[in-house]
């Protein structure tokens, strides 16, 4: 029939009512992380190196993925808070008399 539209009727149970609500609850908090995480001072990985005293990214790297330097996703991109920075700084002084 012309003119005519079809539409399905989806009837939601509470169940999935709570899913969707639970889902929407974590988007905004991810999305409050992220504006948190770009209003403050970020450095990139060659920033982040040269703030440490590291002369390679791959160094830099390593480090990261072993964990010992806090970083964050934007994009692609490894991002590093200076604040998380100082404080790998602090640990590695602490821990063996040098960085």
């Amino acid at each position: 029939m012309e003119g005519f539209e079809t539409k399905t009727v989806v009837e939601m149970t509470p169940d999935m009512a709570n899913k969707i609500l639970a889902s929407l609850d974590r988007l905004a908090k991810l999305e409050e992380e992220k504006i948190k995480l770009l209003s403050e001072r970020c450095l990139d990985i060659e920033e982040a190196a040269r703030h440490c005293g590291i002369k390679s990214k791959s160094t830099m790297y390593k480090l990261t993925s072993d964990g010992e330097i806090a970083y964050y996703k934007v994009g692609k991109a490894n991002v590093y808070k200076i604040v998380d920075l100082d404080k790998f700084l602090r640990t590695r002084w602490n821990e063996n008399g040098e960085i």
